[in-house]
């Protein structure tokens, strides 16, 4: 119908092979495709009419350069230009950068148009991709992802997460709700550059190669562990956004991997910054049965002696490759910084957390407890 826009949903760069397509799984309801303001649907006809426009590049893993195996930083930038259509367009779009190669993996930055949980608003979602050209491969990751402020004296919006692990069946980690479409364009936040309708993501990134092969598990009686973790610039950390993650390095209990991740989020029905507090289990990526039940015991220390922790807890929890992280506890950052209680260190700007964790073994449906070392 003239007088009426396509609807267009766009994906760029995207990578084809024999176990891989590319689409929108929920690219428009019925009942919007036969509305008649939309001009979508021909009813004398009883027909619709959908195109694609194809780009298509070769491009095989053996052309990949990986002969710099020590390069473990790099950073990737994308501008969106013609944001305002990409703002148009259907939820699943994406826009996605070109391929860094760091610690001889490929990365890439993947653009997508979200929507709030209560479908009000559009939103970016900000992702980091990773691909190997083998199957079995994993990496620990830490990455700062920026939307650039257009003008001088302006702040980056920045969110981050640390020591997070990719591997072939979670290859993409990221922000779901990055910021809305209506705040991105705000003229007081100069994120967005209106005269060239456009604006700039980027992502620094950290890689260490981890490979689960290389672990030790000699040790089969160690089924206690203690894990501190150090929250550093924690006033820089509570600027970025919500979902922004810090995590605590991985520890080797009972045979499995165990850290401890702090999200940045706000308090239930208020629009407060919390620290929200989360144990984290994983196994050899070639175990996918695994299972055993943790007890956790989280305490923010304080300063002013034991008696003043603030503490968190997680009894007889069973952790799978289902089902392999659980809260144990969240913290308001008026309650974090409170002076009387004592877990703010202002002359370093941090707060030091201890998590000691009890791990039981599951095998084969039964329970026995393991002594411990």
């Amino acid at each position: 119908m003239r007088g009426t826009e396509d609807l267009i949903g766009m994906r760029n760069d995207h990578f084809y092979s024999i176990k891989m397509g590319c689409g929108f799984p929920s690219f428009i309801t019925l009942e919007d495709l036969m509305d008649p303001s939309r001009g979508f649907y021909e009813k004398e006809e009883d027909k619709v009419t959908l195109a694609i426009d194809v780009i298509l590049k070769e491009k095989n893993a053996e052309n990949f350069d990986y002969s710099n195996s020590n390069k473990s930083t790099g950073k990737i930038v994308m501008e969106i230009d013609k944001l305002s259509e990409f703002a148009r367009e259907i939820c699943g779009s994406e826009r996605s950068s070109e391929i860094a190669k760091i610690k001889g993996f490929r990365w890439k930055i993947l653009a997508e148009i979200k929507e709030e949980k209560d479908g009000t608003k559009k939103c970016l979602g900000f992702f980091l991709s990773c691909t190997a050209s083998e199957d079995n491969w994993d990496c620990l990751c830490s990455a700062t992802f920026r939307i650039v402020s257009q003008k001088g004296g302006t702040e980056d919006l920045i969110g981050k997460f640390n020591n997070r692990i990719f591997n072939n069946k979670t290859p993409v980690r990221g922000f779901n709700n990055f910021i809305t479409f209506s705040d991105l364009v705000d003229e007081d936040k100069r994120l967005y550059d209106k005269n060239e309708d456009k604006m700039t993501l980027a992502i620094d990134v950290i890689v260490k190669e981890q490979k689960a092969d290389k672990l030790d598990y000699s040790n089969p009686n160690k089924s206690v562990g203690k894990i501190v973790m150090e929250i550093g610039k924690l006033l820089e950390f509570a600027r970025e956004i919500c979902g922004s993650e810090r995590s605590s390095e991985i520890k080797q209990i009972k045979g499995f991997q165990w850290n401890v991740s702090t999200l940045l989020n706000t308090e239930k029905g208020t629009a407060e910054k919390c620290l929200a507090f989360y144990v984290l289990c994983a196994a050899p990526t070639k175990d996918e049965s695994w299972s055993c039940k943790g007890t956790a015991t989280l305490r923010i220390v304080s300063k002013k002696g034991e008696a003043e922790n603030f503490t968190g807890k997680l009894n007889d929890q069973i952790f799978n490759n289902k089902l392999a992280h659980f809260s144990i506890g969240y913290i308001t950052f008026t309650q974090l910084m409170d002076p009387n209680r004592g877990f703010y260190d202002k002359d370093e700007d941090k707060v030091t957390l201890t998590v000691e964790i009890t791990v039981e073994e599951e095998k084969k449906g039964t329970k026995r407890k393991l002594s411990d070392e």
